[in-house]
């Protein structure tokens, strides 16, 4: 309940400003993972198996769509 009225009584955001430096923080952060390397031997496994899950997702989906649609 408390965080119902928490997030309805926020204000929205102008997320249209600044676009080029949002899209650069998106990549660095997210997909450059940049802080997970402030410890170097997790940070490496999360990235490996993140990346790994990026790569595989196309597959999958394709998979996917090939049990349901033959064609």
């Amino acid at each position: 309940m408390f965080l119902t009225r928490l997030v309805r009584a926020a204000r929205p955001l102008k997320r249209t400003d600044d676009v080029f430096r949002r899209v650069e923080n998106e990549a660095t952060i997210v997909l450059g993972q940049r802080k997970l390397f402030q410890r170097l031997v997790p940070g490496a496994m999360h990235a490996l198996i993140f990346w790994g899950f990026l790569v595989l997702f196309p597959t999958i989906l394709m998979a996917g769509i090939g049990a349901i649609d033959r064609d």
